[in-house]
């Protein structure tokens, strides 16, 4: 007959492990709820310091915020303005391509919005001031009309007796349009 298997009394290997797990498994669980009640709580407190903090700014805080706002609003302004000169530039150095010697400007409006450029300047006589209006109304030129306005002979020692004028400068469409090669 067989022998009856032998009855361990007390605890067990497999008990006592099976015992600890049960343990661990309440105290993570346990730590779990702990855990997310405190980042909860941290994102509350988080929450109403922002709060304060925003409502306690000085005003010295304030007056650099906005002149910083402002100053940023001026920049994004200026770069604006950068990009609309450049057509002002090239037409511009268009109207110096064409320059004739003995041509002296002295002043340059430009109009963009109407694309006309009214000039003013010396001339070392009226044969030059012949020659410069001819080059504006060439056919290669980007100029469409122009009109002749103020002409005077200048009795300034500075201008040494030359022909002082104002031209009225209409150019053609598409002037200011991109060139290849920059």
């Amino acid at each position: 007959m067989p022998t009856p298997p032998k009855q361990h009394s007390g605890a067990s290997l497999e008990n006592a492990v099976f015992y600890i797990s049960l343990v661990a498994l309440v105290v993570t669980v346990g730590t779990f709820f702990y855990l997310q009640q405190a980042v909860t709580k941290s994102n509350e407190e988080f929450a109403s310091l922002s709060v304060e903090a925003a409502k306690s700014k000085t005003q010295d805080q304030k007056n650099l915020e906005n002149g910083i706002l402002k100053t940023q609003q001026e920049l994004h302004d200026f770069s604006k303005l950068i990009a609309a000169s450049k057509a002002s530039s090239m037409l511009f150095s268009k109207v110096e391509d064409v320059l004739v010697s003995g041509v002296v400007l002295a002043k340059y409006d430009l109009d963009v919005v109407n694309m006309t450029a009214s000039i003013s300047g010396v001339a070392d006589n009226f044969v030059a001031l012949g020659q410069q209006v001819a080059q504006f109304q060439s056919e290669d030129a980007v100029f469409g009309d122009v009109s002749v306005g103020e002409v005077n002979i200048s009795d300034d020692d500075d201008d040494k007796g030359g022909v002082v004028f104002s031209l009225k400068v209409k150019f053609r469409d598409g002037a200011t349009a991109p060139q290849s090669g920059g």
